[in-house]
């Protein structure tokens, strides 16, 4: 059986990065040779249950994409990434919207699609460059009206959620600028 520093360094192994001259890199050791060098990381599918701490050394790192893993709370020092504009969380297990993120200084689209996230808490405000978020198939089935403070959101994917019909008119019409997605809107309970 590996060890955890022997598993580690395996996992990484397999990483993808991109250069700021479109080069990837072969894995996360070889680009933490140049770490300032990286631009984009995938650590799709790697079963991880925590963000590896040296993704704090890429400062200029744009997209960190770690889709399918089984994390469920995120670092602080993700807010210390001042270039990080994409982060793609898609089918963790975060149970709770990632408040802290509104301190990072560049985020624009933030994917939490297939995450069992209830609700969308009034921080959701203070997210200021915001452009883009994904809730696609989330557990989300409340979002504070706070949302309509966000200036720059242009695009809220809600698909295959259950919001009823009246929220998502609301939503649509606080926010004329936005691109809602939909699949539906449920009036069960009226």
């Amino acid at each position: 059986m590996l060890n955890k520093r022997a598993w580690l360094l395996t996992l990484l192994s397999w990483v993808i990065c991109l250069s700021a001259d479109g080069q990837h890199f072969q894995n996360l050791l070889t680009a933490s040779e140049q770490p300032l060098l990286v631009k984009s990381l995938k650590l799709q599918r790697k079963k991880l249950d925590s963000v590896p701490a040296q993704i704090a050394q890429f400062k200029n790192i744009e997209t960190l994409d770690l889709s399918k893993n089984k994390i469920q709370k995120l670092p602080a020092f993700l807010n210390q990434l001042p270039h990080l504009h994409t982060l793609i969380l898609s089918k963790n297990q975060m149970d709770a919207f990632p408040e802290f993120l509104q301190e990072a200084p560049a985020l624009r689209v933030l994917v939490l699609d297939r995450n069992p996230i209830p609700q969308i808490p009034a921080s959701i405000a203070n997210f200021k460059h915001l452009e883009n978020l994904d809730l696609w198939d989330s557990s989300v089935n409340h979002i504070d009206s706070a949302i309509v403070q966000c200036p720059q959101l242009i695009q809220l994917d809600l698909r295959n959620t259950y919001f009823k019909t009246t929220q998502l008119t609301w939503i649509s019409e606080a926010m004329p600028r936005l691109k809602l997605f939909s699949t539906y809107g449920c009036d069960c309970d009226d």
